[in-house]
């Protein structure tokens, strides 16, 4: 049974600022216009909430954050986190509408799981088996640096086909690899550098205690009694086309090629995974189109080295990352 836990899918704001007031600031700069809207949201960030999602109670807030739910406290400051890493890397917030970033922990649907619901824009925690898991979601940032990082790709929506949908998994991933190394301020090469997404959470493996791993795809954990092993690939050679009822054309499996395409251009360039190659990988993002192939995003990826001015010597490393795992540019 391989494993199938859904991730799926900028300042603080200042305190007493209230969802009537954002509104009227939403408001009040599109009428200004355009560009001052989307300044004034950068500026303002978003506002943030933990609800108890088993019994509907709101637990803390923006200008409210301490609860006397300690994992609630958690959530939250990791959601701050969040937010200053997009705004500050990306000048934009994790979400896009209605510029609410909001956790539903202990919810009974999302038990041992964690993922975005886009319906109903918030992230669902559920609680964790210690069969399974070796510690509580609210102990790995990196799960809730993943799950706002696919409320952003989702709101582009890259489409439903398999490589899309892999490519927009796979971005989730790189924003949590450079938001964890941003956090831990390393840089791609530093031996002290984790690609792994979600280190030292699976328990009871035979091998490996990581969600996946970016830089060798399917050696996140291995042979595990309730999950199986990881089976992402990290090469077009063991990528075949299945069908759409089978884990959605098998993205989950699939991203890992894209994965390590992006720890192979960030390792050779060598510098933090945040300032180059995460920018170009985010520019090709909002370039990109509907139903996006491997091969598509490669050639956002290399116009955006060069449209960043970063030259074409990052173009080269860039393009030679994905010809590394079989896609042609």
């Amino acid at each position: 049974m391989s494993f199938n836990l859904i991730f799926v899918g900028l300042a603080t704001l200042a305190i007493g600022l209230t969802k009537d007031m954002l509104r009227r600031t939403s408001v009040e700069s599109r009428m200004a216009g355009p560009g001052l809207y989307y300044s004034r949201l950068i500026e303002i960030g978003c506002l943030k909430e933990v609800w108890n999602g088993s019994t509907g109670v709101r637990l803390c807030w923006s200008g409210h954050e301490n609860s006397p739910d300690a994992e609630a406290n958690r959530y939250f400051q990791i959601m701050e986190k969040t937010d200053q890493f997009f705004r500050n890397v990306f000048e934009r917030s994790p979400v896009s509408f209605p510029y609410l970033m909001r956790i539903d922990i202990h919810h009974p649907a999302a038990f041992n799981r964690v993922f975005w619901h886009k319906e109903e824009q918030k992230v669902y925690y559920g609680d964790f088996s210690p069969e399974t898991f070796s510690a509580s979601f609210a102990e790995n940032a990196e799960l809730i640096t993943h799950a706002f990082g696919e409320a952003m790709v989702s709101s582009y929506n890259l489409g439903d086909q398999c490589q899309s949908r892999a490519i927009e998994e796979s971005l989730a991933d790189v924003f949590t690899i450079t938001e964890k190394h941003h956090r831990f301020n390393v840089r791609a090469q530093d031996p002290a550098a984790s690609w792994n997404i979600g280190d030292h959470l699976i328990h009871g493996t035979a091998q490996g205690d990581s969600l996946r791993s970016m830089s060798s795809p399917g050696s996140g954990y291995r042979d595990h009694p309730i999950l199986g092993s990881d089976d992402q690939v990290g090469h077009m050679q063991s990528y075949h086309e299945t069908l759409p009822d089978q884990d959605l054309g098998g993205f989950r499996k699939y991203s890992g090629i894209a994965n390590r395409a992006f720890y192979l251009a960030a390792t050779q360039e060598g510098g933090p995974s945040w300032e180059r190659m995460g920018k170009i990988w985010h520019r090709a993002l909002i370039h990109s189109w509907h139903n996006i192939s491997f091969a598509g995003f490669a050639r956002e990826t290399v116009t955006a080295s060069k449209d960043l001015g970063f030259g074409e010597p990052i173009a080269h490393i860039v393009a030679s990352s994905w010809s590394q795992v079989g896609v042609n540019v």
